[in-house]
């Protein structure tokens, strides 16, 4: 197993806070800037076999992000757009054919993903992608997002509890998970909970998962930098379990994206 974090040099100034979070589309620096931000984690993926190559189109992101800013309704969010960025081209280069994210909110986690294969800024076909959320409101304004994105594809977004959905109705092989759940209930000071061990809840969606995973599938996990205390569980696991060649947090922002790639 190799586990290794990447530190983009100005990643703790690029935070979505309590206001900031209000505006996915804020500048927090030039178009070039984060282009070569974000090439500089890609090719360090690249470097440790997490992906084939650094290279997506950057006409086809700003087509993206340009039909998101048309079609999305954003309240807030934690995904800063060197983020999103990173995110798309991940997708982009890996080409996932089957990508299911857990705990998406508005939608918008979820088009950063499968953005790549849908709509105008597509740059290959995904066969599934599906998001789950588990509040209804937040699901329904996700679908509505996501109709508005590309027309008969809302119906890809489910009010779910992702470990439900894993356990009860899964039947593919998924190629890209993406993990984004809020996790509240685990405290790595206080494991026990009514005499039995507690885990977080990214931890339970990737162990509901991981028997519907497909060879060499990646899993990203959003928050990997910033909830670190909440999630140590989750991060100790993909770090030195024997089911994962790799996993690399790139703190390319004060979130973070642990990316980890199957054997």
């Amino acid at each position: 197993m190799k586990q290794y974090t990447y530190y983009a040099d100005d990643w703790a100034k690029h935070v979505m806070g309590p206001s900031i979070g209000m505006n996915a589309f804020i500048e927090f620096e030039s178009k070039e800037i984060e282009i070569s931000v974000v090439r500089n984690a890609l090719k360090f993926l690249e470097s440790n076999k997490v992906i084939s190559n650094s290279t997506y189109s950057l006409d086809n992101y700003d087509n993206f992000v340009e039909a998101v800013k048309e079609h999305f309704h954003i309240p807030w969010t934690g995904i800063s757009p060197r983020m999103r960025r990173l995110i798309y081209s991940i997708n982009s280069i890996n080409q996932p054919n089957a990508i299911v994210c857990a705990g998406i909110f508005c939608g918008y986690t979820y088009i950063c993903n499968v953005g790549a294969s849908i709509g105008s800024g597509a740059s290959y076909n995904s066969r599934i992608h599906l998001g789950i959320e588990l509040l209804e409101k937040e699901a329904n304004l996700a679908k509505k997002n996501v109709e508005n994105f590309v027309p008969n594809h809302g119906k890809n977004i489910i009010c779910d509890d992702a470990v439900n959905w894993f356990n009860n109705f899964c039947n593919e092989k998924i190629d890209l998970l993406y993990i984004d759940a809020k996790s509240i209930e685990f405290d790595p000071k206080n494991q026990m909970l009514n005499g039995s061990v507690t885990e977080s809840l990214y931890l339970k969606i990737l162990k509901s998962a991981i028997p519907h995973l497909a060879p060499n599938a990646l899993v990203l996990a959003h928050n990997s930098q910033n909830a670190q205390p909440t999630v140590s569980d989750y991060l100790n696991f993909v770090r030195t379990s024997d089911k994962f060649q790799t996993s690399i947090n790139l703190v390319i922002d004060d979130a973070g994206l642990e990316v980890s790639k199957l054997y």
